[in-house]
């Protein structure tokens, strides 16, 4: 068992830098914690308190590398359209074969 310990307290620079190391925007950041960009922005910017718990998991995240992969929900719609898109490719990559 991993016995790192994780100071959880986090300053603005730390947290910016912790996205940078991460690839992720403060509105994905955000999103993640479920707060809005707004938040995520006074975290960064220093005028609101980090959340320990945020601190604690963007540490956990680096130490492990994990990545976050954010899935944006699509309408039926844009579905749709993509689809027709795809199989139109499909049918011209065959024609080119």
């Amino acid at each position: 068992m991993d016995k790192t310990p994780y100071n959880i307290a986090m300053n603005a620079k730390q947290y910016r830098d912790a996205l940078a190391k991460l690839d992720l925007s403060q509105a994905a950041a955000g999103e993640i914690f479920g707060v809005g960009a707004r938040t995520s922005r006074r975290w960064a910017l220093n005028e609101a308190r980090i959340p320990p718990l945020v601190g604690m998991w963007l540490q956990l995240m680096l130490s492990k590398k994990l990545k976050v992969e954010l899935k944006i929900p699509v309408s039926p719609e844009r579905q749709q359209a993509e689809r027709r898109v795809w199989r139109f490719q499909a049918k011209e990559m065959r024609a080119l074969e």
